[in-house]
C-alpha cells in the first residue's frame, strides 16, 4: 500500500539531472579501445616491421613508428624510449649504425653530462634520430 505525500507539506525529491551529452574525443591510452557494434574490445596494435636498410622502406618504417607512439602515449613517455624501441626494431647495417650510439648511451645511462654531443642527439630526441636515417 503506497501513501502519497503530495498536498501534505513533505518536499518531493528534486528531479534528477539530465543524463551527460555523450562527446567524442579519441582517448590516449597504453591499450586504446575500440568501440565495434557496440562491443568494446582493446585495439591490437602491431610492431613495426624489422627495418633493414632498404631507403624506400625508411618513411614507412618511421610513420609506423609514430603511430605506436600516439597510440601508446603513455608506455612512449620520452625520446629515449622511443629512440630505444626504434633501434630494437633494426637489422643489418642500421643495426650497425645504431650499435656505436647504443654502446655509448649504455655506458652513460643517466649521466647525460658525460655522454657526447651526438649520441645525445640521436639517444634524446627522436626526430633527430629519424632525420639522421634519411
Amino acid at each position: 500500500m503506497s501513501t502519497s505525500l503530495k498536498g501534505k507539506g513533505v518536499a518531493a525529491d528534486p528531479p534528477l539531472p539530465p543524463s551527460p551529452v555523450p562527446t567524442m574525443s579519441v582517448p590516449v591510452a597504453v591499450n586504446p579501445v575500440v568501440n565495434i557494434t557496440g562491443i568494446q574490445q582493446p585495439l591490437a596494435i602491431v610492431k613495426p616491421k624489422m627495418f633493414g636498410s632498404k631507403e624506400e622502406d625508411m618513411e614507412l618504417f618511421v610513420l609506423q613508428l609514430r603511430a605506436v607512439f600516439r597510440l601508446q602515449a603513455k608506455r612512449f613517455k620520452d625520446n629515449q624510449a622511443k629512440t630505444l624501441y626504434a633501434m630494437s626494431l633494426m637489422e643489418g647495417c642500421t643495426l650497425e649504425w645504431a650499435k656505436s650510439y647504443l654502446i655509448k648511451y649504455w655506458k652513460h645511462v643517466g649521466d647525460d653530462n658525460n655522454m657526447d654531443y651526438d649520441t645525445k642527439k640521436i639517444m634524446l630526441h627522436f626526430e633527430k634520430f629519424a632525420k639522421e636515417l634519411e
